[in-house]
């Protein structure tokens, strides 16, 4: 073959190497100029540069070993970091209210003994408060030593707390006698609720007591309130 045509194919083999090389195919290692079928004769040429693959759209490029055809395949994306963090806890319930026991603490034979109250003289009172249903007991004493007569009385008052409600009940005893829950029942009446009485001074001769006995009862009626916040009060007053 002519040199000029052997230059000129080699020229156009350099070529299409170049070509091949850009638009990303894969190229096998091939022969030297000097290889076999050259214009010399010579022996067989070395083995082409280890092919490179490129590509366009990918940022990824992969070399492969000696006179292998480098891969042309895109990167494959990562999936995104799972969101870190659970939701927020839930808020502690509030501390429980009181534990409200309406019944009363004991029975009539156990009511609580309040202070003396003068019926006949004076302005004597005594007051207690509480949250639950509760017995007193208390002595409408004469206490006046005139030689006029003095009668007695006496007035109950329960007032209750708002959003309750409670009942009163006196049981009076007889004149010159003991606590008797028995007695003779008077009931409260009115806003607050007031059991009041009155009765003579029996003078006769020497003298006589007419002092009595009252055995209160406070009675738990309705509401859902109580502690040191919703509290009845308790009034009794003497000579009124």
């Amino acid at each position: 073959m002519p040199v000029m045509l052997a230059r000129a194919v080699a020229c156009v083999s350099v070529a299409l190497i170049v070509v091949a090389c850009a638009e990303g195919e894969n190229l096998v290692g091939g022969s030297g100029p000097d290889g076999g079928g050259s214009v010399n004769g010579g022996g067989p040429g070395n083995g082409g540069n280890d092919a490179v693959s490129s590509s366009a759209s990918s940022m990824n490029t992969t070399t492969t070993g000696p006179n292998d055809g480098g891969s042309n395949e895109g990167g494959s994306g990562e999936g995104g970091i799972p969101a870190v963090g659970g939701g927020g806890e839930g808020g502690e319930g509030g501390a429980p209210g009181p534990v409200c026991d309406y019944a009363a603490p004991e029975v009539c034979a156990q009511a609580e003994l309040l202070p003396a109250v003068a019926g006949d003289e004076g302005s004597d009172v005594v007051t207690r408060m509480g949250d639950s249903s509760r017995w007193f007991k208390v002595h409408i004493e004469e206490q006046s030593s005139s030689i006029s007569e003095s009668d007695l009385s006496y007035t109950v008052k329960l007032t209750s707390p708002p959003g309750m409600n409670y009942d009163l009940k006196v049981h009076q005893g007889p004149q010159d006698g003991s606590p008797d829950c028995n007695g003779t029942l008077k009931l409260g009446a009115g806003n607050p609720e007031t059991v009041s009485d009155s009765w003579d001074d029996d003078q006769g001769i020497g003298g006589e007591d007419d002092s009595t006995w009252l055995v209160i009862e406070i009675v738990y009626v309705s509401g859902t309130t109580c502690g040191s916040s919703s509290q009845w009060t308790l009034e009794v007053r003497g000579n009124t």
